[in-house]
């Protein structure tokens, strides 16, 4: 970097004709009343995708119809610092248009130059002397692409309110439904209510083997030998397989071992070696294991498994 930039640029900004001319910009960019952004997508590019999605030219080709939409707002009102050269640039046209006068074929509008006059070189100015053509072109595509979403939130708004009419409705029918079946929902709670606490929870009759209470219905299930072990599985006991309701699905023995097939056996599981299955349909504990296994109808026997502790019931050996 050059040394003496710093002292080329304190000179700068202390020459007269620099802050006059800083100061001047200044003025113009607090006289900007539109600040549209569409974030990386140009102006251009938007006004594209907005003439394709309405399949409609949405922002008018002629730069006086331009300047006009841009300078309103999405309900239809003139901002109101344009609103009298608003009105100018409307009589501009409609007197140009009683001549047989069209600007669409104009880069440069007649009206606009009639309204701001100026030199061509200077450029057209739109809201004072701080909005150029470019500017305002730049303000009716964003005008367009505002009114374009509020349209899309409008059409929302009403498919939703539609779609709660429909589910109120439905709900105001399940209400009345309710409502008639009422004596006869509450004499079936009662009587389900009563025949539990008839029934009540069956348990094994030998707490010294290490029983388990289930759910009535359930512990028929449970095979009942005399050998069941108290607690503890060692390594090389059989053991019964059970499912989540208590019913035996399998028979095999505990194995010594930390991992099954790639996989870890965690604190509360232990390696299982089946050697018979009860029942085909019966669901491997923490599927998939092995080769993919989820059913005990897909295992190759004899194999081994990885089964939850508090689901194997020990047997003795005889």
């Amino acid at each position: 970097m050059d040394k003496h930039i710093w002292e080329e640029f304190v000179e700068l900004e202390r020459n007269p004709k620099q802050i006059e001319r800083c100061e001047k910009n200044a003025e113009y960019r607090s006289m900007q009343t539109i600040r549209h952004t569409l974030g990386r997508c140009s102006y251009s590019n938007k006004q594209y995708k907005l003439d394709e999605e309405s399949n409609v030219k949405v922002v008018p080709k002629a730069t006086t119809d331009k300047w006009l939409m841009g300078h309103q707002r999405p309900d239809g009102s003139v901002h109101p610092s344009a609103i009298e050269a608003h009105k100018k640039v409307l009589e501009a046209k409609e007197k140009n248009k009683g001549k047989g006068l069209s600007s669409d074929d104009h880069l440069v509008s007649p009206e606009l130059e009639e309204v701001f006059p100026c030199k061509r070189k200077d450029i057209i100015r739109g809201y004072s002397s701080t909005m150029s053509k470019k500017q305002c072109e730049m303000a009716a595509v964003a005008s367009a692409a505002l009114q374009n979403r509020d349209t899309d939130h409008e059409e929302r708004m009403q498919a939703i309110e539609s779609t709660m009419g429909i589910v109120v409705g439905k709900m105001a029918s399940f209400q009345t439904l309710l409502g008639m079946l009422g004596g006869k929902v509450d004499s079936v709670i009662q009587m389900m209510i009563a025949n539990a606490a008839a029934q009540g929870p069956i348990s094994t009759p030998s707490p010294e083997k290490g029983s388990t209470t289930y759910p009535a219905g359930v512990h028929s299930r449970v095979m009942e030998t005399e050998d069941s072990a108290p607690c503890t599985l060692d390594v090389g006991q059989p053991v019964q397989l059970l499912d989540n309701v208590g019913k035996v699905v399998a028979l095999g023995s505990i194995v010594a071992g930390v991992t099954v097939h790639g996989r870890k056996v965690k604190p509360n599981e232990r390696k299982v070696y089946i050697e018979q299955v009860y029942d085909q349909k019966a669901l491997v504990w923490d599927a998939p294991q092995g080769d993919g296994y989820v059913v005990l109808s897909q295992l190759s026997l004899p194999t081994w498994l990885i089964w939850a502790e508090d689901r194997l019931v020990g047997l003795l050996n005889s």
